[in-house]
């Protein structure tokens, strides 16, 4: 097997720089269509995790009901998550944010 060259690696890395790029890109544009606050509102409940993935407005959660109040527009949450690796101390899921009466943002997260 062949080592990869610098040029490969500044390649693979800007190609992941883009790719989280779009996704936070095509996150914001949800965020704000849902409200002015949203933003804001979704810094705080994904503060200790990592949103790997583009967000998706769904119609029902998944998973347990959290015991917090809620962050701001997002007036409940629920998650629905398993542990990743060996040590068992990471994880990763979804969690399920409401914003109105029957829709749902879904945040794929880990941590």
């Amino acid at each position: 097997m062949d080592n990869i060259t610098e040029a490969q690696y500044k390649e693979a890395f800007d190609a992941q720089v883009q790719y989280e790029n779009s996704i936070a890109e095509f996150n914001w544009k949800i965020l704000y269509s849902i409200s002015s606050t949203a933003v804001d509102d979704f810094t705080v409940l994904t503060k200790e995790c990592n949103v790997y993935d583009k967000v998706e407005i769904v119609e029902e959660p998944a998973g347990e009901p959290e015991s917090e109040d809620g962050y701001g527009v997002f007036t409940s949450t629920q998650v629905d998550q398993w542990s990743v690796g060996m040590s068992g101390d990471s994880f990763q899921g979804n969690i399920y944010a409401k914003f109105s009466e029957r829709k749902w943002l879904r945040i794929p997260y880990e941590c």
